[in-house]
């Protein structure tokens, strides 16, 4: 996602560019290994638009949000047979300082900054571990307290922020696909997430809820 936020709301811009050729699904197949040793890892696959009911759902007055992952995963994971499912999916955070929001992966720029000399890359992915049986959701095992804990020792480095210094941004969507300086810079970003939060996931010791 490439997101400009402007002086005033009509400013504000968004557009999509395509990252497939960027190996993120792949690198989240290959963290999950290294952090679980002796375990059979595979990666499932599925159709592109697959995710669509959880990131684009129906708007239905009854509508339970918390079944559209795990129904997702439900008919993705069909005679799967597998111990339990992991999957890393996008999600949506707040921009330090602004009533604005990001989502999953990107590029943000403002109305400060110049020529676009400075952007931040970042980086919205979360964990979730669902039961192979039942498809309960494992809790989290990190928990709301210690992520808070991180947070306020250090409140001015956000994990899911990454200053981009002197930085072009590309002209096109179809340039930032080529840009190695935003697929590295996105691929770090994401990997020290999944190594710093995938152990704890991926002990034999996570309770479903």
């Amino acid at each position: 996602m490439l997101e400009h936020i402007g002086l005033t709301v009509f400013g504000n811009e968004f557009t999509d560019a395509p990252i497939e050729s960027w190996g993120l699904d792949d690198l989240v197949v290959a963290r999950a290994r290294a952090a679980a040793p002796g375990k059979s890892v595979r990666r499932i696959a599925y159709a592109k638009d697959a995710f669509e009911p959880y990131y684009h759902p129906p708007r239905e007055l009854f509508r339970d949000a918390s079944h559209d992952l795990v129904d997702v995963i439900r008919r993705i994971a069909a005679n799967s047979s597998c111990e339990r499912y992991l999957v890393a999916v996008r999600f949506t955070g707040q921009v330090s300082g602004t009533n604005q929001t990001a989502h999953g992966i990107g590029l943000l720029t403002n109305w400060a900054s110049g020529a676009f000399k400075n952007a931040q890359l970042f980086s919205f992915i979360g964990i979730v571990v669902y039961d192979g049986k039942t498809f309960a959701k494992h809790e989290d095992p990190i928990g709301v307290g210690a992520r808070l804990a991180a947070h306020l020792s250090n409140p001015f480095k956000s994990e899911f922020f990454e200053p981009l210094k002197d930085f072009e941004v590309p002209a096109t969507p179809e340039a930032v696909a080529g840009n190695s300086r935003l697929r590295d810079g996105a691929r770090a970003m994401v990997a020290a997430k999944l190594d710093k939060e995938l152990p704890a996931y991926l002990n034999d010791n996570g309770a479903a809820q």
